[in-house]
């Protein structure tokens, strides 16, 4: 019993070390989601036009990525 007390003791104090990291890498990934499902969204989109008429799938694909080049331009005035 004196062994397992000092094993979770010492877990312990290793998790509460990372909190600051792990808080950190959770904070990085919420700041990214957004962005990643945006981008994952234009693909699919982009992707399920090309599949219809392959010439479709690149005029869908410059369009939002003209779309999105203008969306970033104005956000950054």
């Amino acid at each position: 019993m004196n062994r397992l007390t000092e094993y979770l003791r010492a877990a312990a104090a290793r998790v509460a070390s990372r909190a600051p990291a792990m808080a950190a890498a959770a904070a990085l990934v919420g700041s990214w989601l957004p962005d990643a499902l945006m981008v994952f969204g234009a693909w699919s989109i982009a992707y399920g036009a090309w599949m219809i008429y392959a010439p479709a799938g690149h005029i869908v694909g410059g369009t939002l990525a003209v779309a999105g080049g203008v969306l970033l331009a104005r956000g950054a005035q």
